[in-house]
């Protein structure tokens, strides 16, 4: 303890209020160097003024005291032994960092500083508003998935977590990162000028050397149109798109899964650089009340040749792509909409040229076979439009060859992740060499051959320009951009 410190807490009892005061302010600015004492004060103090003052000046601390107060909170319900001490320590405590002295609050408290991290996710899951000081100590939480959970959780309670972020920002504390993760997550315009000027410098200077990688194929990337163009204004003209925000790649991959994973995710999509001059658009541009009740068709009718496009404009969604796309082809000269299939979750592609179909497909899950397929479309040519199982049946083998192949592999209880995924790719070779098992048709097979496929991007890759996330109607009447996304 310093010279200063100590003398300041010293006079914390003084009668003259005015050195009282000036003894608070005086530890105010020591900051961290005077934790310790004040929560040796905390512990034991000398009269209920120096009990007063010692919780106005952790107050002022604020970021500083939130771990270490947490903990004293969270050690009174873990102690084999009750210490009346630490009991009043605990209380105090809660005095400083707003929190009510129930029990519920003492077990909230032990949980987010367990030693499982399952454990604190959960409780950060579940920790109301009031509870905010604790969760921004959970930003700097050692396991990565805890953060994000504090993160989402802070920012999932809006405005309100503004001031307390700032805050948090401006201090020299392990959680400042989380705080700006955070900010990002209520909404971009609410990070301070400094920091936002200190992000748009990064994106620049990580664009100016970027090169394409492969988008992870992830349920939460499912859909997107494709054009043949470099326009970028066009496009953003075409889907309505305002407010474009430069961004990475790898910005734009954590933006689509951000879009997709939640129902109501109409407020923004992400329109790419052109890649070998095909512009990929991902998001939800129908807003999320338009769509409620919508489902992509599975099957219409038993006599696929009855398929036509007036029949295909009686189903909501389906009619908005074939639409958009139509309109799309006649501006650009081509327009395509994929959806790729997922478990339980249906799929189909359309693409279009001068506002006139050229190919189009449908499945209604991971597990069915593909239906509506011209047996002349050159994108389909040579593609398996059968399940594994169908297609052995058919062709004379056991339906569940290739199962049986799947778990034999996996009974090996030794082999690491990595492992198993390359004697499952190794096996699947031979599998199709010695049944002559053709590739099963997919989106992303479609999309390669027919425009270009995300999920098939090189270091090789012609890029042009920069990719942008851009608001829609939905995301200019809920204020603007939010999000904090990988750079």
């Amino acid at each position: 303890m310093s010279t200063e410190v100590h003398r300041a807490i010293g006079e914390l009892g003084a009668d003259d209020v005015r050195i009282v005061r000036a003894a608070e302010a005086e530890l105010v600015r020591a900051g961290r160097a005077a934790l310790d004492p004040l929560l040796q004060v905390l512990r034991a103090p000398a009269s209920e003024q120096v009990e007063r003052s010692g919780i106005a000046v952790l107050k002022e601390l604020g970021p500083y005291a939130f771990r270490p107060l947490l903990e004293r909170i969270a050690a009174t319900r873990a102690a084999s032994i009750i210490d009346p001490e630490a009991v009043a320590t605990a209380r105090r405590a809660c005095r400083v960092l707003g929190f009510p002295e129930t029990e519920h609050m003492l077990v909230l408290m032990e949980k987010l500083c367990s030693p499982d991290e399952d454990v604190r996710s959960l409780a950060v899951r579940y920790a109301d508003i009031e509870y905010a000081p604790a969760l921004v100590v959970m930003l700097s939480d050692p396991d990565p998935s805890v953060r994000q959970q504090a993160i989402r959780r802070l920012g999932g309670f809006g405005s309100d977590m503004v001031p307390l972020l700032r805050r948090v920002r401006r201090s020299r504390t392990v959680h400042r990162r989380g705080a700006l993760a955070a900010l990002a997550e209520i909404g971009w315009d609410t990070i301070e000028p400094d920091d936002l000027t200190a992000v748009h410098r990064l994106i620049r200077s990580k664009l100016a050397v970027e090169v394409p990688h492969p988008f992870a194929e992830s349920p939460r990337i499912r859909g997107w149109y494709a054009l043949p163009t470099d326009d970028q204004a066009a496009v953003l003209d075409a889907f309505a798109l305002s407010d474009p925000v430069p961004v990475t790649l790898r910005m734009g991959c954590a933006a689509i899964e951000s879009i997709y994973s939640q129902q109501s995710g109409c407020d923004r999509m992400f329109v790419t650089p052109a890649l070998d001059g095909w512009t990929l658009i991902f998001g939800n541009r129908v807003p999320h009340g338009a769509r409620a009740g919508h489902r992509r068709f599975h099957s219409l009718e038993p006599d696929v040749s009855s398929i036509d496009s007036e029949y295909m404009r009686m189903i909501p969604e389906l009619f908005d792509h074939w639409a958009h796309c139509e309109e799309l082809s006649r501006r650009f000269g081509a327009a395509h909409r994929y959806c790729a299939v997922e478990d339980y979750l249906p799929g189909d592609w359309l693409i279009m040229q001068a506002g006139e179909e050229i190919s189009c497909g449908s499945c209604s899950d991971s597990v069915a076979d593909w239906e509506f397929i011209d047996d002349e479309d050159p994108y389909v040519h040579g593609l398996r439009t059968e399940s594994t199982p169908n297609w052995l049946a058919a062709n004379g083998f056991p339906a569940d060859m290739w199962d049986r192949i799947h778990d034999e592999i996996l009974t090996d209880q030794n082999a690491s992740a990595t492992d198993l995924e390359n004697a499952l790719d190794a096996a699947w070779s031979r599998f199709q060499h010695r049944t002559g098992l053709p590739d099963a048709l997919s989106i992303s097979r479609i999309a390669a051959r027919a425009s270009i496929s995300p999920f098939a991007l090189t270091p090789d890759t012609p890029i042009q320009g920069h990719g942008v996330l851009a608001l829609t109607a939905c995301g200019r009447d809920r204020g603007g951009h939010h999000g904090a996304f990988p750079i």
